[in-house]
């Protein structure tokens, strides 16, 4: 209706139903993701602190004792945890006194700070997928370290590693860790196989396009990565990057030559194990 009869049709509608006049439309401000990792003020003389979770996998390990870390602040000082969209947690309610006891603990107990983590990690997600999940096909969480490792790797390789990179892999495609508007999103398709995109861009305001499944392996990925940071708009360079990554990690899908033959067949790697897809170490090198 509003197609068809116009904007000010409608606010003079709106505003015969309201029995009042509206105001002017506001200017929008530029959409912007907030950055709530680390120490910030509250507001009320308070303090929060952000806290990094791997894809919000609140658990001890060999590397960090998250878990236990956070049951002995909560418990001793009284914090309230917040449970945030980007899978990590924030603790509110800190005194500013209790601020250096509280990194006290966390260095403790191997709990690694927002601002020793790259971009690239501090912003990945992976939905929970193999084993939790009823309808993953393939693995995502559990290969998110794993293949973030190996993209921070590539981005230092040519000096971008402080850009601001969102990631997201997805053991299926509903794409409950939004694959389809971040920088770059890895969907998985079946057991082993992902499908890629690339071209979104970090507010998640633009949709990715897909790249094919089965990728060629290229001769020279780094010189088509140089090729495009020269300008280095976002959705060339994070195309590039996960080209990059695939080309890798990846052998020649199968294809037809130029006489007509099938070229041999080549299985593609299990992308649920890291050394096998070489995300991680010489592969990405």
């Amino acid at each position: 209706m509003i197609a068809e009869n116009g904007e000010d049709w409608a606010r003079e509608r709106l505003e015969e139903y309201l029995g009042k006049a509206l105001e002017p439309s506001r200017e929008m401000p530029a959409f912007s993701v907030p950055d709530h990792l680390g120490w910030h003020e509250q507001g009320d003389g308070r303090l929060y602190l952000g806290i990094p979770v791997s894809s919000g996998r609140v658990v001890d390990s060999t590397q960090s004792c998250i878990r236990t870390a956070l049951h002995k602040i909560v418990e001793r000082f009284r914090c309230d945890p917040i449970l945030m969209p980007s899978q990590d947690i924030i603790l509110s309610e800190i005194r500013p006194q209790d601020r250096d006891t509280i990194e006290s603990v966390l260095r403790e107990h191997g709990v690694p700070r927002a601002e020793d983590i790259a971009p690239a990690a501090r912003w990945a997600l992976a939905c929970p997928a193999l084993p939790s999940c009823g309808l993953a096909l393939t693995e995502a969480e559990r290969v998110c370290d794993d293949i973030v490792a190996g993209i921070e790797a590539r981005l230092r390789h040519y000096g971008l590693e402080h850009e601001r990179l969102r990631i997201r892999i997805t053991g299926c495609p509903n794409g409950c860790a939004r694959p389809y508007t971040g920088d770059i999103g890895i969907v998985g398709r079946m057991p082993g196989f992902y499908s890629l995109y690339v071209g979104g861009d970090f507010a998640g305001t633009r949709s990715t396009a897909r790249w094919p499944t089965r990728c060629r392996c290229m001769r020279s990925p780094r010189r088509s990565i140089r090729s495009l940071l020269s300008t280095r708009p976002p959705a060339q360079w994070a195309k590039a990057l996960a080209i990059s990554a695939i080309a890798s990690g990846c052998r020649p899908c199968s294809e037809r030559s130029r006489s007509g033959a099938k070229a041999q067949r080549r299985p593609f790697p299990d992308i649920r194990s890291a050394d096998n897809l070489k995300l991680a170490g010489s592969g990405w090198r």
